[in-house]
């Protein structure tokens, strides 16, 4: 972390073999987070900064997803503050653990309404199988996690 790295990519083992969850835990929020404000700007002043180069991806037996910085100073507002990323840290764990690990519609929902939730300035995307085309994701009510995902095509 540090340095010029303003991405990462990483897995998670098949979720009908481990206990892990195929989505994006608040650790790995906090992580992309991480690598923002450790990122060598080399002298780039802090107005001239595009955060919108920070990704982590996640691939999972279920697809390949990855997160992106939208809003830095919202995303800090929760990294910065315990109370709240620990507020955070726990509705995904309890809303994980109430889905379990299989169902990556329900995940994918639960991880969008959080995000909505805390207003953290991040997207998330998925990218199709063949990994060629990304989408950003949504919900079509945030405020409501049974609705749809929305997926806009990137360019």
């Amino acid at each position: 972390m540090g340095g010029k790295y303003y991405g990462a990519n990483h897995t998670h083992p098949d979720p009908f073999t481990t206990t892990y969850v195929p989505m994006f835990p608040a650790q790995d929020i906090k992580y992309l987070a991480m690598v923002a404000a450790r990122y060598d700007w080399n002298g780039t002043a802090p107005r001239n900064r595009d955060y919108s180069i920070f990704v982590l991806t996640l691939t999972v037996p279920g697809g390949t997803y990855a997160l992106k910085i939208k809003d830095l100073l919202k995303l800090n507002a929760v990294m910065n503050n315990v109370e709240k990323y620990k507020k955070m840290e726990k509705e995904i764990e309890k809303e994980f653990e109430k889905i379990g690990n299989t169902d990556m519609g329900k995940l994918t929902k639960a991880l969008l309404k959080v995000m909505h939730d805390f207003d953290l300035g991040i997207s998330l995307y998925e990218a199709e199988q063949n990994l060629s085309k990304w989408s950003e994701l949504s919900l079509s009510d945030p405020s409501n996690q049974s609705s749809s995902i929305t997926k806009t095509p990137c360019n």
